[in-house]
Order: C-alpha cells, then sequence, then structure tokens
C-alpha cells in the first residue's frame, strides 16, 4: 500500500521543511560572515508555527485540511517569513551553535517520527539522516 507522507506526518512534515530552510539560511549567514554588508537572515520557528495555526498568512487562498500552512509574499518561497539579523551582535561561534541547535532539534524530530508507528502505519520506519 502506498503512503502519502504528508497525510501520515500531517503538520509534522512542514515542521521538517521549516527547519530544514532554517539550516539553510544558518549555514548561508556563517558562509558570509566576513561579507561587507551582508544581511544575516533566520527563520522564526514559533512565528511560523502560530501563523500557521491560526490562519495567518496571504489573504485569498484556499486550503482543503486546517494543518495546511498558508503562504505569504513577503516569504520568498520559504514557509516561514524571514528576520533580518544584525552581524554585529552575530560571531561565526554563535552562528556555528543556532546550526548546531537546528540540527539536533531536526534530527531528533525525525529520528522520534520514524519511530513513531502511528505516524508511518504500513511502511518502512528507517530513516537515513
Amino acid at each position: 500500500m502506498a503512503i502519502n507522507f504528508d497525510t501520515a506526518l500531517g503538520i509534522n512534515a512542514d515542521a521538517l521543511k521549516v527547519r530544514t530552510q532554517r539550516a539553510e539560511l544558518l549555514a548561508t549567514n556563517l558562509a558570509n560572515a566576513d561579507t561587507p554588508n551582508f544581511k544575516a537572515q533566520d527563520i522564526d520557528f514559533r512565528s511560523a508555527l502560530n501563523s500557521a495555526m491560526t490562519g495567518g498568512g496571504a489573504e485569498g487562498l484556499k486550503t482543503t485540511n486546517a494543518h495546511h500552512f498558508t503562504t505569504n509574499a513577503e516569504s520568498n518561497g520559504l514557509m516561514a517569513p524571514l528576520q533580518y539579523l544584525s552581524m554585529r551582535k552575530l560571531s561565526k561561534h554563535s552562528l556555528c551553535k543556532m546550526l548546531s541547535s537546528t540540527k539536533q532539534v531536526y534530527n531528533s524530530w525525525a529520528v522520534s517520527l520514524a519511530q513513531s508507528p502511528k505516524h508511518l502505519e504500513g511502511s518502512s520506519r528507517h530513516v537515513t539522516i
């Protein structure tokens, strides 16, 4: 039997996508830490989740499920709005710490979902990270 991961995982799949996007932004911030006039960016996960749960986002878009994220014009294709961070306040060390923390949360969440049979009935529970 084929499994639809969006249905099986619900909002958890979207949450993992947001974590992935945050990790990509933090890696870009770290790579450009010494670039003059570079504007560091970040995603506020709580804001994204609150916006999704309260129906925030662009007007006029219709969702078919209460757990679908809505989009917004300011998100640049990301699942959550961007925040600009002051590079003066961020050292390379703090950027590495943020990236490491995001990776740990992502990995623990993915492993937890893979080990939870109620989310993945009838499918393989093996996850490669």
